[in-house]
């Protein structure tokens, strides 16, 4: 277990300053299992500049994430807040003397897991679970009628896998699925692609995506294993 912990105090003037405290913890409570957290305050105040002039900016920001990795799992999941400034400071214009609040936050999460199927032409598999959603509150002072529209939140899933079909000849088959919460379309995204190495230098990949209704050539990719010359370089593909 490590744990590590540090504090700045930076003042600078009137209309700029900066604190911030941070921690973070490292735990590893049984062999391969690995858990990471993190988290913190900041707080500042600053001088903005936009198409209405120059502004006062104060903020408190908190913020925390968390990974864990074991055997095939793998999950993080991160998390900050701005409170824009509060009553007593809050984020204003200098010319006009008018509030701009910008409260937000952002979150996210995923979970992932890789497993092999050897009775399956010796396949090797991935699958997870995205999550992701943005939230701001300008009491309606800066989005004004939208501002019951200004979340965005979007989810996702996907799955990747690799089969041995030869020696020299793998597939590999990936799709993933998307939506979000401004919009009920839906999208998902296939791909496939062969890959060949008929010798121990050359590699050749074929790919198919949504957009293609065939396979296509897409790549020929020399691998160099060794040191080659310039000459070689340039002109030893005609000579495969």
């Amino acid at each position: 277990m490590e744990l590590n912990y540090s504090t700045l105090h930076k003042h600078k003037s009137q209309d700029i300053g900066r604190q911030l405290q941070n921690a973070s913890l490292y735990f590893r409570p049984k062999n391969g299992m690995e858990v990471v957290t993190a988290g913190g305050w900041n707080a500042g105040k600053a001088i903005f500049y936009n198409d209405l002039g120059e502004g006062q900016a104060y903020g408190n920001e908190y913020w925390g994430q968390a990974r864990f990795k074991y055997k095939g799992w793998f999950a993080q999941t991160y998390y900050i807040k701005n409170d824009g400034g509060d009553d007593s400071n809050p984020n204003y214009l200098n010319r006009t003397g008018l509030i701009v609040p910008l409260e937000r936050s952002h979150y996210e999460a995923q979970i992932q897991y890789n497993f092999n199927v050897p009775t399956l032409s010796n396949s090797e598999w991935t699958v997870g679970l995205d999550y992701r959603d943005a939230k701001a509150d300008s009491e309606n002072h800066v989005y004004g009628r939208n501002e019951d529209n200004d979340d965005y939140t979007l989810y996702g899933a996907y799955a990747q896998a690799k089969f041995k079909l030869e020696p020299k000849l793998d597939l590999f088959l990936a799709g993933r699925y998307d939506g979000c919460n401004f919009t009920s379309e839906k999208t998902f995204s296939p791909r496939a692609a062969l890959f060949l190495n008929p010798r121990p230098i050359i590699t050749y990949v074929s790919v198919s995506t949504k957009q293609q209704t065939h396979f296509l050539l897409l790549i020929f990719i020399l691998i160099y294993r060794f040191k080659l010359s310039q000459e070689f370089l340039m002109f030893g593909l005609r000579e495969l």
